[in-house]
């Protein structure tokens, strides 16, 4: 149960800060010459448990309250 709840705070921290952000991050590479260009969705720069990790010490060591977010799942 321990294991449950300390992977799902950083997911559900992660996954909402995702949500709300507000602008998208478009990196845009060139193409490699005769490679066709992927379409679909690209990649996270940085997956949503590091980020909900990232955030969770980050209130930490600003002595702030730990972000406490609903999980919502992806569609």
């Amino acid at each position: 149960m321990a294991i449950v709840i300390a992977t799902w705070q950083p997911l559900s921290v992660g996954g909402e800060a995702e949500a709300q952000a507000d602008t998208q991050v478009n990196i845009s590479e060139p193409p490699a010459p005769g490679e066709l260009r992927r379409r679909g969705k690209r990649w996270r720069l940085v997956g949503i448990f590091h980020h909900g990790w990232s955030l969770i010490i980050a209130a930490l060591l600003n002595h702030r309250l730990l972000p406490v977010k609903p999980g919502r799942p992806e569609a």
